[in-house]
């Protein structure tokens, strides 16, 4: 297997503005339970959907920054909640 040298001509700036893989932690079983029980008051705490907003608390919770950092939801996630 070939080995890869660093380029020379890549400057420190370049370097550090390359995006970099970071490992995702995966929300505990209680902060889900917690975002499906805000999503289940959200509704106006209607039963009948606990499996629907578990899920959506599953994945808003586990799909990445925009969610860690704050951004707002999806359009999709917002017709689910509407």
């Amino acid at each position: 297997m070939k080995r890869r040298t660093p380029n020379p001509e890549r400057t420190r700036e370049q370097l550090e503005s390359t995006p970099r893989r970071t490992e995702r932690r995966m929300a505990s079983e209680s902060e889900i339970a917690h975002r499906a029980y805000q999503i289940y008051q959200s509704r106006g705490g209607q039963d009948g959907s606990a499996m629907e907003d578990w899920l959506q608390a599953e994945r808003e919770l586990n799909e990445g920054p925009s969610v860690l950092y704050g951004f707002p939801p999806s359009e999709e996630s917002l017709k689910r909640t509407g």
